[in-house]
């Protein structure tokens, strides 16, 4: 299985890191972190594109499980879809499973072509231990076991992680406001903001 963490990360911050750890552990296998080149489901990113695939490649230099990829560029659609197609031509055999929150699962009917995604990969559906399991899974059928994940595609599995409760909109309200965000993003994700001068107010 191939797992896939998406997101703008702008920055990349420490409950990414941690999301991305845990899923190593917690299915025993590889995470493959894709920085989204453009933002159709939020406002645009602050950083540039180039930026941020920087940021993502610093922050887990020393977890050899974790690798960033460059499959968006600002050229790419933007479309999860057409993601996952590039992927399955470079991993035809391999299932993919696409990591995402609980609150996004709720708003994935308004994504392009959600049953296509499900036809290409499972989704892995994060949410906090203490909350309540989702009532209604409208997308995917629900597999309770995290074997399922090594085989097909369409399944949806509930993973319950809780990972620091940090979000990149208060990391960048920090560095504008002059703060340190040394306990909110990876040592070389602060120095590289700090040497390219990242999120600062004007």
């Amino acid at each position: 299985m191939l797992a896939l963490l998406g997101g703008t990360f702008d920055p990349f911050h420490l409950g990414h890191l941690y999301l991305a750890t845990a899923a190593t552990k917690h299915f025993n296998g590889a995470v493959t972190i894709i920085p989204n080149a453009t933002t159709p489901h939020r406002n645009a990113a602050l950083a540039s594109w180039q930026h941020r695939l920087a940021m993502c490649q610093l922050a887990v230099l020393d977890f050899p499980q974790i690798r960033v990829v460059a499959e968006e560029t600002p050229q790419h659609s933007g479309r999860t879809i057409d993601t996952l197609i590039s992927l399955r031509q470079q991993y035809p055999t391999t299932p993919l499973s696409l990591i995402i929150g609980s609150d996004v699962y709720r708003n994935f009917g308004s994504w392009q072509q959600p049953s296509e995604i499900l036809k290409q990969a499972h989704l892995i559906v994060v949410t906090r231990p203490e909350t309540t399991t989702l009532a209604t899974f409208p997308w995917g059928k629900i597999v309770t076991d995290k074997t399922a994940l090594a085989h097909g595609a369409g399944g949806v599995y509930v993973w319950q992680c809780a990972p620091p409760a940090i979000s990149a909109t208060h990391c960048r309200a920090v560095i504008a406001g002059g703060g340190s965000i040394e306990h909110l993003v990876p040592e070389k994700v602060a120095a590289y903001i700090r040497q390219h001068g990242l999120y600062r107010s004007s």
